[in-house]
Parts: structure tokens; sequence; C-alpha cells
């Protein structure tokens, strides 16, 4: 009973926040880009400014770091649309070539006829970008939020010291560390990844190389999904400017990216230090994702992190931290 009764509640907590998405989505963001830019703030302090002029001068430099590249996907995102119906015809010529040559050799392609719909394969690429550009939208709001949350960040780290305990102290200061240090290892990664493809699709003449290139630095940020995401669109756009070799070298470079940043060097910066299994990480990024779509993906395994942290102050509740953990302790 005890069982049933935590499922639905999750099952009730799960269908609330995917309600309330519209606000969420904003504050936990928020939330999340404080606790990255505090130890700006706090650095501004220890030059005696006033945590006023502090919160503004960071706001400064996190909206002057946001505005280019978001104006450049805005405005990549709609050529590329325009764009589309004329990538539509020529995937479409490929695809009636591709199928009266199976057809001449006697494979039956009535059952494949279905699934290769050249119209569904870019709208899903253009729905993934419109995903994008929609959380960019709403990036204004959060800066503006999360200045608010800065400005009662120096209040509440002086406030831990009264009202906390050592051993809670302890807790809340290494969480903070590990969630500063995946945000800041996973932000440089993912801009090395996204330079790393920009570079590779500008190699092979790709269209739109500029836009791939963010989009996988965005994508990156997803465990898992988002290097295969990112990878979709340019290894479509190579095969109808160039033919099936250069999609292929489009995928292998886009591979080589992803072993070299994300499964060499970043587990290399993270160590140990996340502590969340595969399997876990996983699961978050399918639930959270469908929570809250792009937005619940980029943030899966950071609130994930938050909730194990959770899990582990009631001696009831820790042995669910272990089962996320896994029987490894191993980085993300």
């Amino acid at each position: 009973m005890r069982v049933l009764v935590g499922v639905a509640s999750l099952v009730v907590i799960g269908a609330g926040l995917r309600a309330t998405s519209a606000v969420m989505i904003p504050l936990v963001l928020a939330i999340f880009l404080a606790l990255l830019s505090f130890p700006l703030v706090r650095l501004l302090q220890r030059f005696r400014l006033h945590i006023v002029p502090a919160v503004f001068l960071t706001v400064v430099a996190i909206l002057s770091a946001l505005a280019g590249p978001s104006l450049l996907v805005v405005a990549a995102v709609r050529q590329f649309a325009s764009a589309v119906p004329g990538y539509e015809a020529r995937l479409r010529a490929m695809t009636a070539s591709a199928f009266a040559w199976l057809e001449k050799n006697n494979v039956e392609t009535t059952a494949l006829t279905a699934f290769a719909d050249p119209a569904r394969a870019l709208e899903l690429i253009l729905a993934t970008l419109s995903g994008v550009v929609t959380l960019l939208s709403v990036a204004f709001i959060v800066v503006i939020v999360s200045a608010f949350v800065l400005a009662e960040a120096a209040n509440v780290f002086e406030l831990r010291q009264r009202i906390l305990t050592e051993s809670q102290r302890r807790t809340l200061a290494g969480f903070i560390s590990d969630l500063q240090t995946y945000l800041w290892v996973k932000s440089g990664i993912s801009l090395m990844t996204g330079l790393a493809a920009w570079t590779w699709c500008v190699f092979l003449g790709i269209d739109f190389a500029l836009l791939w290139g963010l989009l996988a630095f965005l994508l990156n940020y997803i465990p898992t999904f988002g290097s295969i995401l990112a990878a979709v669109p340019p290894a479509l756009l190579a095969l109808i400017q160039f033919g099936p070799g250069a999609s292929a070298l489009t995928v292998a470079g886009y591979i080589g990216i992803n072993i070299g940043f994300g499964s060499l060097l970043e587990p290399t910066l993270l160590g140990q230090r996340l502590r969340l299994s595969p399997l876990a990480v996983l699961l978050s990024v399918i639930v959270w994702g469908w929570v809250w779509g792009i937005a619940g993906a980029l943030l899966s395994v950071p609130i994930t992190m938050a909730i194990k942290i959770g899990l582990e102050q009631s001696p009831q509740s820790r042995w669910m931290a272990h089962v996320l953990e896994g029987g490894r302790r191993t980085g993300v």
C-alpha cells in the first residue's frame, strides 16, 4: 500500500510539474543560473562592492554572453526554415530514386514507404530547433529572476551559518560545489563540442554550419541523447547536398568529437564527483524530457543530483539515493 501511494504521488507530482511548466521552467533555470554565477558575485564582493552593484555587473555579464548566441540561433533557424522546401524537394527526389533502384532489383519497398517520409524528417528537425528557440525566448525572464535569487543568495549564505548544523552545512556546501563543478565543466565541454562540430561542418561544406555548431553546444547538455540529436540535421543536409559518403563522414566526425570530449575528457575532469549511475542518468533524461521537454532534458542531471542529495538526508529514503548511485560510483 505504501508503494502504491508513493507511485501515485510521483505521478501526481509529475503531472503537476508538467501542467505548470510555463512557470516552473524559468524558475528552475534561474536557480541553476544563479548557482553557476554566484562565485562571480562573491568575487566582486571581495573587491568591496555592495551586493546590488555586484549582482548588476553579474547580470550584465550573463546577458552579454547570451545575447549574441541567442540572436544567431534565432536568425539561423529562420533562414533554415525558409530553405526547408528546397531541401524537401531534393530529398524526395533522392528517396524516389532509391526506391526505383530497389524495385529494379526486386526488393519490396511497400513497408519502407511509410517510414521514408522526407517531410517527416525535416519536420522533426524543425520541431527540435523550435524547442531550442522557445527555450532561448525565456532567457531574459530567467536572467531577471536569477538576479533576484542572487540578491538573496548573500543573505542565505550568511543565514545558513546560524540555522544549520555543521553536518548540514557540509552537505549543502558539498552539493553546491558538485553542482557548480558539473555546470562549469559541462559548459566548457559543450563549448568545445560546439566549436569542433562547427569546424567539421565548415570543412565538409555543409549549409548552416554555425547553426549546427550552436545546436551541438546546446544539446551536449543532454546526456546520451543530445549528441545523437545534434548529429542528425547536419548528416541529413550532407546527404542532400553531397550524397551518402559526406553524410557518413559527418556522422563519423560527430562520433569522434563526442568520444574525445564526452567519453574521455569529461569523465577525466568530473571524476567520481557526481556519483550517478548511467541508468539513473538515462531514466532522468527520459522522465524530465517528458515533463518539461527540451528544458527538462537539459536540466535532468542537475535535478537528479538535487533529488539524490535530498534523499540522503533521511534514513528512510537513503536507500533510494544508493539506487541512484548504482552498484559502482561512476561520474556522469
